[in-house]
């Protein structure tokens, strides 16, 4: 990104890139990275490099005075900044460069942001779930902040609404896509485990966990028995390889010890105990599962029909679709999605 006279160019993106490399740029998803390589090696280089990167960001991206511009204060740039900020500060405030003008340069620029949430929610989704969520670990992690108490309420608070208006009635995410779906929960489950970590889980509904139950039902459900899953819809399967659907199933088995069907499924048969039942049915969300049994050599069949007339973007309509799994095998794998291309977005 920097140029022959060594400064950054912010507004850089490669010849042919759509608007997500500009997104994700202003997202900073390396620096929490740059925290874990400091936390480790205790070399200073990766501190004083996240001390020169964002302090030229924080000069050539001011907060805006009205509506956000499209990228350096949009939508998810803000509330993934905002998170990993937080996870930052904790890797590098041991350093020994982290000194007191740093620290005001870096809280400062950690409230505009949030601020900057507050003003600006997004209408509804994933983003503003994310959005949620940034405000109240903000919230949460930083109450010496004069207005924490109010970014935690405020962010649980729209979480808690939320759930009844991102997961359908049987428990699926309103988007129709496992990786949405997947991402939603653990948007949900973070907050859960900051606020239980943080005696804060007074802020959050009594059915907020007895809620997530059936959305973490439905990613065992849409597994098949080799642990790969379909590309239906806008999901990516190659982004969910055995171990990371296992990682998901073990973090899902943790919230809900009782539940010996998935704890079953999380071990691979070492633990709880085998799923009874063959047929499930989610008919509000479309999806419809029937199977043999559960053991790696069993037949599974996903018909997908999903119905999602105002929330189509990432619901294909291909309705009458289905996967067939015999053997270890998948005999009509879905296509999947072509590309992601947000140059309109």
């Amino acid at each position: 990104l920097k140029s022959n006279d060594q400064t950054i160019n912010w507004q850089f993106a490669p010849e042919g890139a759509d608007n997500e490399y500009q997104k994700q740029l202003h997202r900073h998803n390396w620096i929490p990275m740059q925290g874990k390589a400091y936390q480790k090696s205790k070399n200073e280089k990766y501190m004083l490099s996240w001390k020169e990167v964002y302090t030229d960001w924080i000069l050539k991206n001011p907060k805006p005075n009205g509506k956000p511009d499209k990228f350096q204060w949009h939508q998810l740039q803000m509330s993934t900044r905002i998170m990993g900020q937080t996870e930052s500060f904790e890797y590098f405030k041991s350093s020994s460069h982290f000194t007191p003008e740093w620290l005001s340069t870096f809280l400062v620029a950690f409230e505009k942001e949030v601020e900057c949430i507050r003003l600006n929610y997004y209408q509804s989704g994933n983003i503003l779930i994310s959005q949620y969520q940034a405000v109240a670990t903000a919230g949460m992690l930083m109450p010496e902040f004069k207005n924490a108490s109010t970014w935690a309420t405020e962010g649980t608070q729209g979480l808690n609404e939320s759930l009844d208006t991102q997961f359908n009635d049987d428990g699926v995410e309103y988007e129709l896509d496992f990786s949405y779906h997947t991402a939603a929960i653990s948007d949900f489950r973070e907050i859960y485990l900051i606020a239980q970590a943080n005696n804060k889980t007074n802020l959050l509904s009594p059915s907020y966990i007895s809620k997530l139950k059936k959305a973490t039902e439905f990613v065992m459900d849409m597994i098949y028995p080799n642990y790969t899953i379909d590309n239906f819809n806008d999901t990516r399967s190659a982004s969910y390889s055995k171990s990371t659907l296992l990682n998901r199933l073990k973090e899902y088995s943790a919230m809900y010890p009782d539940n010996n069907e998935l704890l079953w499924v999380a071990t691979e048969g070492k633990n709880g105990s085998k799923p009874s039942y063959t047929t499930k049915a989610y008919s509000t969300s479309g999806y419809y599962m029937l199977r043999s049994g559960w053991d790696k050599d069993a037949t599974m069949m996903i018909l997908k029909n999903n119905y999602n007339p105002t929330n189509q973007w990432h619901c294909q309509p291909d309705n009458g679709t289905f996967g067939l799994y015999r053997k270890d095998r998948n005999f009509f794998p879905d296509a999947g999605v072509f590309t992601y291309n947000t140059g309109a977005a």
